[in-house]
C-alpha cells in the first residue's frame, strides 16, 4: 500500500549556478553523488538537478519536509543504472522497513523526479 508520493521539478540552469558554489554542493550532495555527476561531463548539471529533485520528492513522499541533512539521502544507481535511494541517519530511521521507488528524468531545461513510498 502506498504511504507517500512525492514529485519535484527544477530548472537545470538554477542548479548549474548553485553547484558552482562548493558550500552548496557539499551541503546537498555526497562525495559519491558529486563524483557521479561530474563524470557526466556536459550533462553534469542535469544529473545534479535530477538528484536534487529526487531528494525533494523523497521528503515530500515521507511527509516530513526537509528537516534533515540532504546528504543523509544519497541517490545511487544500481547495477542496471536505475536510480535508488541510500539513506543514512535520521532519514534511514524514518523510512525504516519501507519500500522506496524512484524515477528521474531530465530534458532540455528541466529535471524531474517521482518518489513512491510503500
Amino acid at each position: 500500500m502506498i504511504s507517500g508520493l512525492g514529485t519535484d521539478i527544477i530548472e537545470i540552469e538554477r542548479v548549474r549556478k548553485a553547484v558552482s558554489k562548493k558550500n552548496f554542493r557539499n551541503s546537498v550532495f555526497t562525495e559519491n553523488e558529486q563524483a557521479y555527476c561530474e563524470s557526466r561531463g556536459k550533462n553534469s548539471a542535469a544529473s545534479y538537478a535530477a538528484r536534487f529533485a529526487a531528494k525533494e520528492a523523497f521528503f515530500k513522499a515521507l511527509g516530513t519536509g526537509i528537516l534533515l541533512p540532504l546528504t543523509d539521502v544519497e541517490i545511487v544507481n544500481d547495477e542496471r543504472g536505475a536510480p535508488q535511494i541510500k539513506l543514512r541517519g535520521r532519514a534511514a530511521d524514518l523510512a525504516q522497513s519501507k519500500k522506496i521507488f524512484l524515477s528521474l528524468s531530465h530534458a532540455h531545461d528541466f529535471a524531474t523526479a517521482i518518489c513512491i513510498i510503500e
